[in-house]
């Protein structure tokens, strides 16, 4: 078992994955990427990663069918999720369907590097 905190980052947009896998690979985490829901769904339930970074809008299977999902199968239910999101109004339907934490994009390295950290120590990470 790998001694990382390891982090499934579901993002679609070549960018974006790009900048989030600088910041989190400079910091420590490991990164596992994916660009669409059904990979993500995949992935997590095969990996059981330690942090899911879930982007809303995605192809094949959105962001918000995933999270229904995921915290419906008890294989993922615990892992925490951290949605980002270029629509802020999306914020507080998130957090009642089981997000952790919900970023607008575009995110601050620092704000996302805490809630990574916040989500670290609340796992059962060792």
């Amino acid at each position: 078992m790998s001694s990382k905190f390891e982090v499934l980052s579901a993002e679609d947009d070549p960018d974006i994955q790009f900048a989030i896998e600088i910041v989190l690979t400079q910091a420590g985490y490991g990164v596992t990427k994916v660009s669409n829901g059904r990979e993500l769904l995949h992935v997590a339930g095969a990996t059981r990663p330690d942090m899911i970074l879930l982007d809303l809008r995605m192809p094949i299977v959105s962001g918000q069918e995933a999270l229904a999902i995921l915290k419906e199968d008890v294989a993922t239910e615990s892992i925490p999720v951290v949605v980002l999101s270029a629509s802020p109004g999306d914020c507080a339907s998130m957090l009642d369907q089981g997000a952790d934490f919900f970023f607008s994009k575009p995110f601050e390295s620092q704000a996302l590097l805490d809630a990574v950290d916040a989500c670290k120590n609340k796992s059962d990470f060792h």
